[in-house]
């Protein structure tokens, strides 16, 4: 007997994922951005200067798809890359003012969103969630 592969734990959290998604991009469809822009720019407003190689890990993107989405930030003008003042072959990502703007001008719907998450478990149930979640990809992100 083969197992219900809609029921399996990768088929979940994959299902999960794409309605996540796809419900935080309708929120961001007036802006013109994507979320995995509005992850970058979230990122860069943290820790301005990042070399690519970092950004990707800390991403879980591959440096190619990084570099695709830091172009496109560029071509909007809300990023910059910068020759890095410590080595000179290394160019590290700033934030512009535009996209500092657009990331304030987001802040009232990443708050929506993050309310209708909140909406959909009792705040135990999404501790407990988060915790799994967090769990279960440290786990796998160290092999085990």
């Amino acid at each position: 007997m083969y197992p219900d592969i809609d029921d399996s734990l990768n088929s979940l959290v994959y299902r999960t994922n794409t309605i996540l998604r796809g419900r935080w991009q309708a929120y961001l469809k007036d802006f013109d951005i994507t979320s995995e822009q509005w992850a970058i720019l979230n990122r860069l407003i943290r820790k301005d200067g990042y070399n690519q190689k970092e950004l990707s890990a800390d991403s879980f993107k591959e440096p190619a798809a990084i570099t695709r989405t830091l172009d496109l930030l560029a071509r909007k003008g809300l990023v910059e890359r910068r020759r890095s003042a410590t080595d000179g072959r290394e160019y590290l990502v700033f934030i512009t003012e535009d996209g500092k703007q657009l990331l304030r001008e987001t802040r009232p719907r990443a708050k929506q969103y993050n309310d209708v998450l909140k909406a959909a478990l009792r705040d135990d149930e999404m501790a407990t969630l988060k915790s799994l979640l967090r769990k279960l990809g440290n786990g796998l992100q160290s092999g085990r």
